[in-house]
């Protein structure tokens, strides 16, 4: 069974949390460490009004995946007023069981919990899986060497 929910407060599960999106945006995000997203973690501590949200999904009872809400998701030159889904991970053992899927209900949900009416994203290969979830293209921008498709969902 999935769930999903705030990060908790435990220690070594932020700290595996760190890593993972350490290693999987190391290459956008180079002058960020482990530590910056155990700071972003800190900082989703306080409200469960004011952005950062910081989520996890649980299966059975293993952390398997994250994402995150945001108010400013780091993309140079947007002009698109937030909040953002962010930092959507699931580990590689734990692909094609719909935890991703359970990540991304979850984050709008939160959305409407706070009355945003719309979510942004980007994303560098997963395009066309958020389109099948509802998520319309706005623009293609660059983030470092790559290109990244920016999309917005109305919630």
């Amino acid at each position: 069974m999935i769930r999903c929910g705030r990060i908790p407060r435990d220690a070594g599960l932020r700290d595996m949390v760190a890593k993972w999106s350490y290693i999987e945006w190391k290459n956008s995000f180079p002058a960020d460490t482990p530590d910056t997203y155990l700071q972003i973690f800190a900082e989703a501590d306080g409200s469960d009004i004011d952005l950062p949200f910081v989520f996890v999904a649980w299966l059975d009872d293993k952390v398997v995946g994250t994402a995150s809400l945001v108010a400013d998701d780091e993309l140079p030159g947007a002009s698109e007023p937030g909040p953002w889904l962010a930092a959507v991970y699931v580990h590689p053992d734990a692909r094609r069981q719909g935890i991703a899927n359970a990540l991304l209900a979850h984050v709008e949900q939160e959305a409407m919990r706070i009355r945003a009416t719309s979510l942004y994203l980007y994303t560098h290969d997963q395009a066309d899986w958020y389109a099948r979830h509802g998520w319309v293209h706005v623009r293609v921008e660059s983030l470092g060497d790559r290109s990244v498709d920016v999309m917005r969902k109305d919630v």
